[in-house]
């Protein structure tokens, strides 16, 4: 079995540093999104929130514009969140998320703590250099496996 020493997880985590500066939108994504014609803002830290219509039901979907690279290839987070609440997940409720994870083709459910609140969001990594047709279709597999966990985790459309 190999293991890693110290110093080399330490050289791996200086390499995977963000690639862009903080707060600066890509200015690629930002053109592919225009030629997708779809409506989109940029927020404070320069990622591009996407608002999209599913049937009757409304999804928020983020693009990360600052991307990764632990090796040669840069990656960014596509996500939208399926609750947000000031209660934690309930363990059995974490463990059929984390245990439905391997269910997904791409993508992954975590929680994350943000202050009071947990939220749990859905996620997809994309290359950072992914063509407007691969960011579309990641879009629209974000967009509705998150719109399928809200429902299911708070029966509701808030988010």
């Amino acid at each position: 079995m190999k293991t890693i020493s110290r110093s080399m997880l330490f050289l791996f985590t200086l390499t995977a540093i963000p690639v862009l500066a903080e707060n600066i939108p890509d200015k690629n994504i930002a053109a592919q999104l225009k030629a997708l014609k779809m409506e989109y803002d940029v927020s404070s830290a320069g990622n591009f929130k996407v608002p999209l219509k599913i049937q009757d039901r409304a999804q928020l979907v983020f693009i990360e514009s600052e991307s990764v690279a632990p090796i040669e290839i840069g990656f960014r987070k596509v996500y939208t969140y399926a609750s947000v609440s000031t209660k934690p997940l309930s363990d059995a409720k974490a463990r059929e998320l984390f245990e439905n994870n391997s269910n997904y083709t791409v993508g992954y459910v975590s929680t994350v703590q943000s202050g009071e609140d947990t939220v749990v969001m859905y996620s997809v990594q994309i290359p950072a250099n992914a063509d407007k047709v691969l960011l579309e279709d990641v879009i629209s597999i974000v967009a509705g496996t998150g719109d399928e966990l809200e429902m299911t985790l708070t029966g509701k459309d808030q988010l």
